[in-house]
């Protein structure tokens, strides 16, 4: 019927394990990150019972900062402002010396939550400040009842068309997380609309 159709990777992390059980299932790397950022980086959660707006001003500000310019629209920082006090999604800060240098916003339904937006300082990608935010998000999330954690997303050099030295990255960063990676297919119809299996 004239549709078409693409492969898509993501990778899911089951929840119903023990927390042991999911830190034994990161890389040994992962976890020694995990472990630096407990002792290094002060880790705030925010959810409808506490964030304020001034909160996703600080977000969209330090997102800014890294991308160097405006990527997103003031709209899309309100729409997950909402989303967090609407009860579908939370978010992760880290400080260090009580300055904002990694966030990251999760959003969930009943079974899954699924990694959203981040940003980090980049002068501190030489640290692994964002391993905690992404680990706290992991437990918060196993809290909420959630069955999987889906880290949003994975690239492999083959596929097509070659993801960038950035994504690759990006997944390398998730994979130490551990979990399964699994195929989405994607089916996009002649009018516009997306389907996915």
């Amino acid at each position: 019927k004239g549709g078409q159709a693409n492969i898509k990777w993501t990778q899911r992390i089951y929840l119903k394990h023990e927390e042991d059980d999911i830190f034994r299932g990161c890389t040994k790397g992962c976890r020694h990150a995990i472990n630096w950022g407990k002792k290094n980086i002060n880790l705030h959660l925010l959810d409808s019972s506490n964030i304020l707006q001034s909160d996703i001003n600080k977000f969209r500000d330090l997102h800014i900062e890294v991308a160097g310019r405006e990527s997103r629209n003031i709209q899309s920082w309100e729409s997950q402002y909402q989303m967090v006090m609407g009860g579908e999604a939370f978010l992760v800060f880290g400080f260090m010396d009580d300055i904002l240098v990694t966030a990251a916003l999760f959003s969930f339904s009943v079974d899954y939550c699924f990694y959203g937006v981040s940003a980090s300082k980049r002068e501190l990608f030489g640290k692994p400040i964002s391993h905690a935010v992404v680990w706290k998000a992991i437990l918060h999330a196993q809290n909420l009842g959630c069955e999987w954690f889906d880290m949003a997303g994975q690239s492999f050099k083959a596929d097509m068309p070659t993801p960038s030295d950035k994504e690759l990255s990006i997944s390398s960063f998730k994979s130490g997380f551990g979990g399964k990676t699994s195929m989405l297919l994607n089916i996009e119809t002649n009018s516009g609309n997306i389907y996915s299996v």
